[in-house]
């Protein structure tokens, strides 16, 4: 396979190796799953290897979107870095009812093989051989950041002050209403999360209260995106607050 052909797999380096087990794999699924189907993540657990990732997408577009997009995203205080691996993994062969042509890299069934180069005259060690990609997309928002500033004010209603519980829920709609946003989040960052939904127009910050509003062609499509974000994690200790906006 030519060095510069993408494939439905994402190699992830630079990991922050403190993030481990459950935790890793959660934050995994939440930055890597709102860009398409993903059929499989492995972690590598070894001593060596640790901080490393392999993310299968079903589709090689899933992939490139993944690698443009998220390329120096910072996950838990580290920028990742991507790259596309070299060989196919044996879910996507398997899907093409095709059969591998190599042993996998690691004992473990499954895992994808990606070509190495050795690095100096000892030979000693070895890194993966990393595809070169467009400009990286760098967010400003991190993923584990330090945590969020206090909550807004409670609501005022005819010049009463009245506490946010006792608030009704707003009507569904096509805008929503994302509060209480870190210090860290930016306009930017909430469009790469919000635009892997249909519909999406934009988002609109309010930095002055710490909210913004993200519109969408239809009430359906805002809540298809209100369903799926719902609790995302933009920090290690912020949960994304979504509902519809007051009309």
């Amino acid at each position: 396979m030519d060095d510069d052909t993408p494939t439905a797999t994402v190699y992830v380096n630079n990991i922050n190796e403190k993030v481990r087990g459950e935790k890793l794999m959660h934050g995994l699924k939440q930055v890597f799953t709102p860009i398409g189907k993903v059929s499989k993540i492995h972690t590598r657990k070894s001593l060596k290897l640790r901080g490393q990732a392999f993310i299968v997408y079903d589709r090689v577009v899933d992939a490139q979107t993944a690698v443009t997009k998220l390329q120096g995203f910072s996950f838990y205080g580290k920028p990742l870095r991507l790259a596309f691996a070299h060989d196919p993994s044996d879910l996507t062969l398997k899907a093409r009812e095709e059969v591998p042509e190599r042993r996998p890299a690691h004992p473990k069934k499954g895992m994808v093989a990606v070509k190495l180069e050795k690095v100096g005259s000892s030979g000693s060690r070895a890194v993966p051989k990393a595809t070169p990609v467009a400009q990286p997309f760098v967010p400003q928002a991190a993923f584990g950041a330090p945590p969020p500033p206090p909550p807004m004010p409670p609501g005022h209603v005819n010049g009463a002050v009245m506490p946010p519980a006792a608030l009704p829920p707003a009507l569904p709609h096509s805008v929503l209403f994302c509060e209480g946003l870190p210090v860290e989040a930016t306009e930017e960052m909430l469009s790469t999360l919000f635009m892997q939904y249909a519909g999406f127009k934009g988002v609109r910050m309010v930095r002055a209260r710490a909210c913004a509003f993200v519109d969408f062609g239809s009430e359906q499509e805002a809540t298809t995106a209100l369903h799926g974000l719902a609790g995302f994690k933009l920090t290690e200790e912020f949960a994304l607050n979504i509902a519809y906006a007051r009309q």
